[in-house]
């Protein structure tokens, strides 16, 4: 008797992970927060990797940092340390409908970016960008910075 409780214990913890698997939303997890989707997003964060359709270009981003405020505000700042000159650019800053893109929306622009992960420490972005006829999957993985 007591293996087959066991048994039934077993089969019900599959299927919760299983059940638990198919409930994230993101490809990269997690399945369970105890923070909201909201929460943690907002934060200033760094580069830790970018590619460009494939290709490391890390090293072009070093110098900004991505700020998404708790009211929907959105600061994209480039600071250049050997000149020690700034720049940012203002902005705000949504979900979509079912909290799987974040739109951003800067000097009317609006670009929409696929969460890929968004954990507390880490949120991995990819995003398309057109220049000409030529389009181009960019995947950004931040950190805090």
């Amino acid at each position: 008797m007591k293996s087959l409780k066991f048994l039934v214990l077993v089969v019900w913890c599959c299927l919760f992970m299983g059940i638990m698997q198919s409930c994230k939303k993101y490809d990269e997890g997690p399945a369970i927060s105890l923070r909201s989707k909201k929460a943690r997003v907002v934060n200033v964060w760094k580069a830790e990797k970018v590619t460009e359709d494939g290709t490391d270009v890390t090293n072009v981003y070093k110098n900004f940092t991505w700020e998404f405020k708790e009211d929907g505000k959105y600061i994209l700042s480039i600071k250049d340390s050997s000149s020690g000159l700034s720049f940012s650019m203002n902005g705000t800053w949504e979900f979509n409908n079912d909290k799987t893109k974040i739109i951003i929306i800067m000097d009317g622009e609006k670009s929409e970016a696929e969460i890929i992960k968004l954990k507390e420490k880490s949120m991995w972005l990819r995003l398309k960008e057109t220049h000409g006829s030529t389009t181009h999957t960019i995947e950004i993985h931040l950190i805090p910075a």
